[in-house]
């Protein structure tokens, strides 16, 4: 959002330093640029910025694809690649498979240790 501003701001300090381009908004051609003339000519400006910042997002995310699952199955949106998330997601599966019998074991020695049950 920030870099639409900066490019806006950008846009309108090249408009108003150009006597050409201050002329083409002069709708009316009485020398004079009312508030009305450059309202359009910053809504022109602001759809421009808009949409070439659309433009480079789409360009940018081309290889995106949202789409319904073939099955019933997990349906994942994410701006990461398929790859990336079958690494994270095997991962930490990983460590749940690991960490959920430990964790169960130092739950059970807790309870153990707490109602002082010797084995």
């Amino acid at each position: 959002y920030e870099q639409q501003q900066e490019e806006l701001v950008k846009k309108l300090k090249q408009l108003k330093s150009d006597p050409k381009l201050m002329d083409e908004i002069d709708l009316d051609q009485d020398g004079k640029v009312s508030l009305e003339e450059w309202d359009i000519a910053r809504k022109k400006i602001e759809m421009e910025v808009l949409n070439s910042s659309i433009k480079k997002v789409s360009e940018d995310h081309a290889d995106i694809l949202i789409g319904k699952p073939k099955q019933h199955g997990l349906f994942i949106l994410s701006d990461k690649s398929e790859k990336e998330l079958i690494n994270k997601f095997s991962i930490v599966s990983k460590l749940c498979i690991i960490g959920g019998p430990i964790i169960c074991c130092l739950g059970v020695l807790y309870l153990l240790c707490y109602f002082k049950i010797n084995i």
